[in-house]
């Protein structure tokens, strides 16, 4: 999302509006994520799989570098995909460090 400057107001826009691509009718009480059932939706060949990623969040003058972060990574590009809980902790992670006027930070991801 910082990479690609993707605004916080945008994400939450796509996600009221966005449009449903596939339903799992049949998986109650929610559609499933297996590994072989989600396919990468950028480079839309490669299948994901459950592993930790190193994620870069950027903005003005702070950098936060979060290792070892639970995500979904795309075998054939490296796309990652992170949760809502996992991006609104780190979008507020990075938040903390920047009003503390941190310029740079590495943290490995430890789960609450």
């Amino acid at each position: 999302m910082f990479e690609r400057k993707i605004s916080e107001d945008d994400v939450r826009h796509v996600v009221r509006s966005g449009q449903v691509i596939e339903e799992y009718v049949d998986d109650k009480p929610f559609p499933s994520r297996e590994e072989n059932q989600m396919k990468c939706m950028i480079c839309k060949q490669g299948e994901t799989k459950s592993v930790t990623t190193t994620v870069t969040l950027e903005r003005e003058e702070t950098t936060l570098v979060m290792r070892l972060v639970p995500a979904r990574v795309c075998k054939n590009c490296g796309e990652a995909y992170l949760d809502d809980k996992m991006t609104s902790h780190l979008l507020k992670t990075a938040e903390q460090i920047a009003k503390a006027g941190v310029q740079v930070e590495v943290r490995d991801y430890k789960a609450a």
